[in-house]
C-alpha cells in the first residue's frame, strides 16, 4: 500500500490516488477537494474556469467534463508548456482519469504521473500542460492550493 505525499521530484508530488464510482462533476469535486484538506492543503487565492463542468471561484477549483475539456484544448494554451497566472506560493492539484497532465522540470525532465494519481505542482518551479492527444472520455480536475512547507524543502 503506497503511502501520501511521495515527492516524485523537485516541485512534484502524489498526494493520492483517485477513482471515481461515477462520473459525475460535483461528486468528484467533493471528494478532491476533501483529499486536498485531508492532506492539509490550504486554498491559494481564487479562480476557476467558469465554463468547466463544475467549478467554485472561492475553492479555487474545477471540474472539466470530456466535453470542456476538449473545448479548452481546441481553444487555449493548455497544450503549450506553462505555469499559470497567480502569487508566487502558489501551488496546483491535478487529478486525470486518463492522460494526466506533464510536468517539464527546470532540467528539462517531462514527467506525467499514472492516470488516477492526484499530483499537486508547485506552479513557480515546473511548468506544466496538457498532453496533445487526449482521449475522448478525459476528465479533469484542479484546485489552487498554496505550496506546504515540506514541498519548499524539496526545492
Amino acid at each position: 500500500m503506497k503511502t501520501y505525499p511521495q515527492v516524485i521530484a523537485p516541485g512534484v508530488a502524489i498526494i493520492g490516488y483517485y477513482k471515481p464510482d461515477i462520473f459525475h462533476a460535483s461528486a468528484i469535486a467533493q471528494n478532491l477537494v476533501g483529499m486536498t484538506v485531508i492532506n492539509g492543503l490550504e486554498q491559494s487565492g481564487s479562480g476557476a474556469w467558469d465554463n468547466a463542468e463544475w467549478s467554485s471561484d472561492l475553492l479555487a477549483a474545477e471540474v472539466r467534463s470530456p466535453a470542456n475539456h476538449a473545448f479548452v484544448v481546441a481553444n487555449g494554451r493548455s497544450t503549450e508548456w506553462h505555469n499559470d497566472g497567480g502569487l508566487p506560493d502558489m501551488a496546483m492539484v491535478v487529478w486525470s482519469n486518463r492522460e494526466q497532465t506533464e510536468v517539464r522540470l527546470k532540467d528539462g525532465t517531462i514527467l506525467r504521473a499514472d492516470p488516477g494519481d492526484v499530483m499537486l505542482i508547485n506552479n513557480s518551479i515546473v511548468e506544466h500542460r496538457t498532453p496533445p492527444k487526449l482521449s475522448e472520455d478525459r476528465w479533469f480536475f484542479r484546485r489552487y492550493v498554496k505550496v506546504p512547507d515540506w514541498m519548499q524543502i524539496a526545492r
